[in-house]
């Protein structure tokens, strides 16, 4: 699978998946009011894309540490929170 997202990324190149992206998560926005079923189908759409982009700029480190941060972060808010 990362290897044809890779390809289709290469195929189309930046500039369009950008757009791409931008018009997936605005599918996405409409979903989340929908039933759950166009929500996966969605957010299975925008997965893909942002992995072509994490896959074709070896962003996979970077975004893995930052998602990191931000969990730890909201953990910090929600002790913050009980007390």
């Amino acid at each position: 699978m990362d290897a044809e997202n890779l390809k289709i990324y290469h195929h189309y190149g930046e500039a369009h998946q950008r757009k791409k992206l931008k018009e997936e998560l605005n599918e996405l926005i409409e979903a989340v009011d929908d039933n759950d079923e166009h929500m996966k189908e969605e957010i299975a759409d925008v997965l893909n894309v942002i992995d072509q982009f994490v896959m074709a700029k070896h962003w996979a480190e970077d975004i893995y540490r930052i998602k990191f941060e931000k969990v730890e972060r909201q953990k910090k808010r929600m002790r913050n929170e009980a007390n």
